[in-house]
């Protein structure tokens, strides 16, 4: 898994981090709010893309996954599992849950 030195890099990769099979299976609107370091809202959709929109943007998304970025970094470089984090409150998940399980296969993927 590739180490990130920071939410921001993460999220500016993740479009070449999901596969289009992956993208699909989400097929939602997903929005980070990771503590200290911004929001990041995605769209993943049934065509397989990956679309960033603007956290001002007024939109409603189907999960919010919210964390710390020391945290978030730790899941999304693998020292962390999705599900662990979920259950120590280290990550919370509001709106579709069933969206968040699909995303941590994802995160677990990687």
């Amino acid at each position: 898994m590739p180490e990130y030195g920071s939410a921001k890099e993460y999220f500016d990769h993740i479009s070449q981090e999901v596969t289009p099979d992956q993208a699909k299976s989400l097929n939602g609107l997903f929005k980070f709010n990771i503590k200290d370091a911004g929001d990041w809202i995605f769209e993943f959709t049934e065509s397989g893309d990956v679309g960033e929109l603007s956290p001002a943007d007024d939109v409603h998304p189907d999960c919010t996954i919210t964390s710390s970025e020391k945290d978030w970094l730790d899941i999304v470089s693998g020292r962390t599992k999705p599900m662990s984090a979920f259950v120590t409150g280290k990550l919370k998940v509001q709106g579709a849950t069933n969206k968040a399980m699909k995303l941590q296969q994802i995160l677990g993927a990687q």
